[in-house]
């Protein structure tokens, strides 16, 4: 059975087609996927809690959804995904509990998504090479 099979994992991403892409590849790996273009829509789906929030650090607020998480005592795990060439310092500056620089490959995807998700003696919590 995939780790991922009872796991909620909301994919916040602008990008209609980047999110439909990494829906269906957690879908296939049998998590629960929940959509979100903005960090207001974001933070209302994270009202009935998930385990991940998979987010795109270009087009998003993430500084707002980050200070939403923390006010709010939300905990889920944190993965950020981003082209940008300041993606580490932006990690750092926002605290995610993972980055992962495009382009990626699925499994790299998947590699970090299970680490995050995995039992407390499992996922190492510092950023992907």
């Amino acid at each position: 059975m995939s780790l991922l099979r009872t796991r909620r994992i909301l994919v916040l991403d602008d990008d209609e087609a980047q999110r439909d892409v990494l829906s269906e590849i957690l879908g296939l790996e049998g998590a629960e996927v929940l959509n979100a273009t903005t960090w207001e829509e974001a933070a209302r789906l994270l009202s009935d809690g998930a385990d991940l929030v998979l987010m795109d650090l270009h087009g998003v607020d993430a500084d707002r959804l980050m200070r939403h998480l923390r006010a709010t005592g939300s905990a889920p795990k944190v993965l950020l995904v981003s082209g940008d060439a300041t993606l580490r310092q932006q990690a750092e500056r926002l605290q995610v509990d993972r980055w992962l620089a495009k382009p990626y490959d699925v499994d790299q995807l998947l590699d970090a998504v299970k680490d995050l998700l995995a039992p407390a003696e499992g996922g190492p919590e510092h950023p992907s090479p």
